[in-house]
C-alpha cells in the first residue's frame, strides 16, 4: 500500500462504500448533501451553490459545487500523491463532482484512479445516460476501474434492495482493496 495515498468516496454511494474500507486507509468523504455529510463527518461542498439541499441530481450544480469548494479540496488533498475516487455513477454529484474533481486533481500533477460503476437497470435510463457520457469523459483523463454489477440474475430467492446494494458495495470494496494491497 502506498503511504501517500487518500481515498475520497464521491456522493451518498461512494460515501458509503468508503466508510466499510479497513481503517488503515485516510478517508475522505464529500457529498452536497448536508445529511450524507453528517453522517460520514465529510466534506460538504456547494453550501453557496446548493443552500439546504443537495445537488438533487443535477450535474452542473454538482460541478459548481465543487468549483465553490475548490479550496477546500485542495487542502485536504494536499499531502497526498495518489489519489483514489469511488463513485458508482448515476447522480448528479456521483458524475458531476467526480468529473470536476479528477481535473482538479490533474491540476496538482497527483495520480488519480476512480472506482466506479454503471447503474442498474431498475434505477432508471436517465442515471445510465448520465452515468455512460460522465464514464467516456473520465476515461480520457484517469485510470478508470468498472467495478461489476451484482449479478441479481443469479438469485433464486428473492433479493432485497438493500442487499443488492450491499453485494455490490462487496465489489467495490474487494476491487479496490486490491489495488491498496499490490
Amino acid at each position: 500500500m502506498n503511504n501517500n495515498l487518500i481515498i475520497i468516496g464521491i456522493g451518498e454511494g461512494g460515501c458509503k462504500i468508503v466508510s466499510k474500507l479497513d481503517e488503515k486507509y485516510p478517508k475522505l468523504f464529500i457529498d452536497t448533501d448536508e445529511d450524507v455529510i453528517e453522517k460520514y463527518n465529510g466534506l460538504r461542498i456547494g453550501k453557496k451553490t446548493c443552500g439546504e439541499y443537495s445537488a438533487q441530481g443535477d450535474i452542473n450544480i454538482a460541478e459548481l459545487s465543487l468549483i465553490e469548494s475548490k479550496e477546500d479540496l485542495l487542502s485536504a488533498i494536499k499531502n497526498y500523491d495518489e489519489i483514489i475516487l469511488v463513485a458508482p455513477l448515476g447522480g448528479g454529484t456521483s458524475c458531476g463532482t467526480t468529473k470536476k474533481l479528477v481535473e482538479l486533481i490533474i491540476e496538482t500533477n497527483k495520480s488519480v484512479k476512480l472506482f466506479t460503476s454503471f447503474p442498474f437497470d431498475f434505477e432508471g435510463r436517465v442515471r445510465l445516460l448520465k452515468s455512460v457520457k460522465t464514464f467516456d469523459y473520465l476515461k480520457q483523463f484517469c485510470d478508470v476501474i468498472l467495478v461489476d454489477k451484482f449479478d441479481i440474475y443469479k438469485i433464486r430467492n428473492r433479493i432485497s434492495i438493500n442487499e443488492i446494494f450491499e453485494n455490490q458495495d462487496n465489489l467495490f470494496i474487494q476491487e479496490i482493496e486490491k489495488h491498496c494491497n499490490k
